[in-house]
């Protein structure tokens, strides 16, 4: 293929501006299963955004409680979403997920706390109404379920068994 060649098929002109940029200037659009990039380049698609936003308000306002409402409405579609973020992030279903939590007593793997229902803010933190996914940042395993605060605990400490040691060893010599 001869460099020019490349060149066209790298690039487009922008259906806004006119100016020709790289595909990766652009959002990329499904069609029919093929994707392309869309027609306008991002920062005009971004102000076309801008001015869509202001003149529709209403409208997506409208839309997005109705949205909220059908979620709220249908249990089955909060747990198909839940599925899809755990099998994404973890590899894991919901249902493995509710089987750890069974085999956990409902419970974090460290302290033994219990997720509260909803998100009931106390004091100034949000307790979570379900366990986090805990998984080894190395090899992506998933170890178990934790309550939020032992979840970001461990994250702090750089999941480091050494650095807990030294925390312990801190926290005596401090009583």
């Amino acid at each position: 293929m001869q460099p020019e060649a490349q060149q066209r098929v790298a690039s487009k002109a922008c259906s806004v501006c006119g100016e020709v940029k790289p595909h990766t200037e652009y959002h990329r659009v499904k069609v029919k299963g093929r994707v392309y990039p869309q027609g306008r380049c991002k920062p005009c698609n971004n102000e076309y955004m801008a001015r869509y936003r202001v003149l529709n308000r209403n409208e997506i306002r409208k839309t997005n409680r109705e949205s909220m409402t059908r979620g709220r409405q249908d249990p089955s579609r909060a747990r198909r979403i839940l599925d899809n973020n755990l099998r994404s992030a973890f590899g894991i279903g919901v249902d493995d997920y509710d089987r750890m939590v069974f085999e956990q007593g409902g419970a974090c793997a460290i302290c033994g706390s219990t997720p509260s229902i909803g998100m009931a803010k106390t004091g100034t933190r949000r307790k979570r109404s379900r366990l986090c996914v805990d998984h080894d940042h190395t090899t992506g395993k998933v170890r178990g379920l934790l309550c939020h605060d032992c979840n970001v605990g461990i994250g702090f400490m750089r999941d480091s068994v050494e650095n807990f040691r030294r925390a312990i060893a801190y926290l005596d010599r401090h009583k």
